[in-house]
């Protein structure tokens, strides 16, 4: 809600496109990412639609405001932000974001692995991964990124982990509309 803040993302985004010649500037929320409590955004979380789209609306907001105003002035750049954390389902009054915007989706295959039904669960998500996904297809011109973190586990430890039917799975589903896939 920030107008400061607005106005220091364009100028940055901006900078990052005259100056580096960047194709594409992220604006993603880093992660603990805190919902802000002044006056202009109380009121704009979502606890309605649970922990996965808590602050979707109030994010996605930002991203296409930020974008739009980027598409006026560098329509060959692209605006970058994954559905992550409490922003993972998509926003509620967003059908179609402005055409430089790329979405990716964190934990798209990775987290609720090997055992599906008691992950969404855990993880706050009351349907599967490849319903969230299909959810976002349709809203941004460009096919959607996925970005893995195969060696967190369900078990909280941060050991290497490997589950091969669950990733062929995963990308067979997606094989016709990722533009890819970052594995951490």
């Amino acid at each position: 809600s920030s107008e400061g803040l607005f106005e220091a993302t364009l100028r940055f985004a901006r900078a990052l496109f005259d100056v580096y010649d960047a194709r594409v500037v992220s604006v993603m929320p880093e992660d603990g990412f805190r919902f802000c409590q002044c006056d202009l955004c109380r009121g704009k979380d979502r606890p309605e639609r649970g922990r996965k789209g808590l602050y979707s609306d109030y994010v996605w907001e930002f991203v296409e405001r930020v974008a739009r105003e980027l598409h006026r002035t560098h329509p060959d750049r692209t605006v970058f932000c994954s559905s992550y954390g409490t922003y993972t389902l998509p926003p509620t009054h967003i059908e179609r974001f402005s055409p430089n915007v790329r979405i990716g989706i964190v934990h798209g295959r990775g987290w609720y692995f090997p055992d599906p039904p008691i992950q969404y669960i855990l993880r706050g998500l009351d349907r599967s991964v490849m319903d969230v996904r299909r959810d976002w297809q349709g809203r941004t011109a460009f096919p959607l990124f996925n970005w893995e973190h195969y060696p967190f586990t369900h078990l909280g430890t941060f050991e290497p982990v490997y589950f091969l039917h669950a990733i062929d799975a995963g990308i067979k589903a997606q094989a016709d509309g990722a533009l890819g896939e970052f594995l951490e």
